[in-house]
């Protein structure tokens, strides 16, 4: 594993994503606006709905993901790749439901270790996104593996955008148009610093 103390330097991570979002604001946006829409908005209006999430959440997120793992590999990114997930339909609702799953379990015991399950499972999509095949359970694992000893790195990225966050709640929500794929481009770089040290010796294909 390679020991750098900038090796997850944010304002690297930040500016790589600003680049990749140059002339695709517009898509980015529209990617994320329609993964609300059709995972968010029906549990708002209607409590009931919920199962919606369940159901399609993962498959949504699954096309999220892969989105903007193309952007951050210099790929063109097309607003389509929102559903690029419904190609794998049975491997992404496993996979998030395993999430949810397990991230539940954890925050029984209590609310850090929650945080932590949600830390080290954080990376399952990018993973699919790359590895569609896998099953979700194997998904997960490569996930756990390889967030050991960056599970803090990705919690204090996350919480560099706490500033943003609030600034884009003062703007009645609007600012997360802009917050949401901002985020989501940098974590999609994070990524691919984590996967470059993760080297296992039992998994041959990823």
């Amino acid at each position: 594993m390679v020991e750098m103390k900038d090796y997850f330097s944010r304002e690297r991570l930040k500016n790589n994503a600003k680049m990749d979002l140059k002339g695709n604001w517009a898509a980015a946006i529209l990617v994320c606006v329609i993964s609300i829409i059709i995972i968010d908005v029906p549990t708002i209006f209607n409590n009931k709905l919920g199962f919606i999430d369940l159901i399609l959440g993962g498959p949504i997120s699954l096309g999220v993901y892969y989105y903007f793992l193309k952007l951050s590999r210099n790929e063109t990114g097309e607003v389509e790749d929102v559903f690029h997930g419904f190609k794998y339909f049975t491997t992404a609702l496993i996979a998030y439901l395993l999430y949810l799953l397990y991230v539940f379990l954890w925050t029984l015991v209590f609310i850090v270790p929650g945080i932590i399950a949600s830390l080290s499972y954080s990376q399952i999509f990018y993973i699919l996104a790359d590895n569609p095949d896998i099953p979700a359970s194997e998904a997960l694992k490569i996930s756990k593996d390889m967030m050991k000893g960056y599970k803090w790195d990705y919690f204090v990225l996350q919480l560099s955008f706490l500033g943003w966050a609030l600034l884009s709640i003062v703007t009645a929500g609007i600012g997360f148009l802009w917050l949401i794929p901002y985020v989501k481009a940098t974590n999609a770089h994070f990524y691919l610093k984590a996967k470059e040290n993760y080297n296992p010796l039992n998994y041959q294909t990823y």
